[in-house]
């Protein structure tokens, strides 16, 4: 059977592009990349650990004081012992031979950031030095005091008069009724670090210092006032700068000198400090201390009553007294107490000191006549000695009211 013509052509044209050479060429595929056209991707370089800077975290107790002065410090010490930055992280530094070895000793005052909310300045104390580089540590409790008096107090100086450093720091010791300070000498005895200064503490201090100026080694300490904040019922309490001697190889007070008064129980303080040296003399300031309109009155609540008047016929009762010891006529001073004070109590001692007089005779005979009535119940039961103790009952802070029993008749 032959096919028809158009069907024969439609064949060929189908054969013809099949075969290779025949009819349009065939796209050529479009090449990959070679090797040398790839970029391969870098390892992220790893980035250098930063070495901690240990200034930068101050320690928290004793056992990460002594470490971070160890790090901070390496293998040698310092010299000079304070570099900037330690000065800077609030360090305080020291040196001196303490030894006598002729090798210098380095002493540290390092402050202690202690959790718990806790307030001041507390701090640890190492001395490092001598032969063997042996790192000393001292205010094991972190008592020492890192605040500016105590950088300033901190110091490496022959105190003792041997012709090595010792080393002085401030200690803080705190307890339910505030906290008060006292002034650490340590020196070297050949074998050990001893403290050689003052056995007692004083409150509030503001003001702590060597004087020089002498023919030795003074310490001077001003404090002794609690704070405004303190409890009511401590009672008026006024500073004192107090200077220490050495003696016996330890510091001990040689004079104090008291404030100015600011209550007038202060003022008859010191009247009665002066009645014990001078009788005659003494009675200038008790007049002073009648007279004084200035003078706080100390109360226990602010609604109390005047406390004045016991004071003020207290140092009426005193200038009679005083006359009667000089061998004047008292009675005149008695007659004052009588129409003057305030507080019952004085007129009847003025009353029993004249009848003491007229019956017993003399100075002794007037006391023995008030005292026999201050030891005497009275009328209804009345303990005049319990009065008395509440009478003068001027806080924990001061002497107790009960020891003024004994000191209103001393003859």
């Amino acid at each position: 059977m032959r096919l028809p013509a158009v069907l024969l052509l439609g064949l060929v044209g189908l054969m013809l592009a099949g075969c290779p050479g025949g009819g349009d060429a065939p796209e050529t595929p479009t090449a990959g990349p070679t090797l040398s056209t790839v970029s391969p991707t870098a390892a992220p370089t790893p980035s250098a650990t930063a070495t901690p800077d240990p200034y930068a975290t101050m320690p928290t107790d004793q056992i990460e004081a002594r470490g971070w002065l160890q790090k901070v410090l390496g293998p040698s010490s310092f010299s000079p012992p304070c570099p900037e930055k330690l000065n800077a992280a609030g360090v305080g530094c020291a040196q001196g031979d303490a030894t006598g070895d002729g090798m210098t000793e380095l002493a540290y005052l390092v402050p202690v950031k202690p959790t718990g909310g806790k307030t001041g300045y507390p701090a640890a104390v190492f001395v490092r030095g001598g032969r063997s580089q042996k790192l000393e540590e001292f205010a094991l409790d972190l008592t020492a005091d890192a605040s500016i008096l105590g950088h300033a107090f901190f110091q490496m100086k022959d105190r003792t008069g041997d012709g090595r450093a010792d080393l002085s720091y401030i200690q803080n010791i705190c307890g339910a009724t505030g906290c008060s300070s006292r002034a650490v000498v340590l020196s070297w005895d050949g074998t050990a670090w001893r403290d050689v200064g003052p056995g007692e503490a004083v409150s509030n201090v503001d003001a702590i210092s060597w004087d020089d100026s002498g023919s030795g080694n003074v310490l001077v300490i001003h404090g002794g006032k609690l704070p405004a904040d303190a409890p009511p019922e401590a009672g008026p309490t006024r500073a004192a700068t107090t200077s220490y001697k050495l003696a016996g190889g330890r510091y001990v007070s040689a004079n104090v000198t008291k404030d100015p008064p600011e209550y007038l129980y202060h003022a008859i303080e010191d009247a009665d400090a002066a009645f014990e040296d001078d009788v005659a003399g003494s009675a200038v300031l008790y007049r002073k201390a009648i007279d004084a309109k200035d003078l706080k009155d100390w109360k226990l609540k602010a609604d109390g009553a005047d406390r004045r008047s016991g004071l003020v016929g207290y140092a009426l009762f005193r200038l009679v007294l005083i006359e009667a010891s000089q061998g004047r006529d008292p009675n005149p001073a008695i007659d004052r107490v009588i129409k003057e004070s305030k507080e019952p109590l004085f007129v009847y001692l003025a009353e029993a000191f004249r009848n003491g007089i007229q019956v017993r005779g003399g100075l002794v005979g007037g006391c023995a006549e008030a005292n026999l009535y201050l030891h005497t119940p009275q009328a209804g039961g009345a303990d005049p000695g319990a009065y008395i103790a509440q009478l003068f009952n001027y806080g924990y802070a001061n002497p107790p009211g009960s020891k003024w029993i004994a000191k209103l008749c001393p003859f």
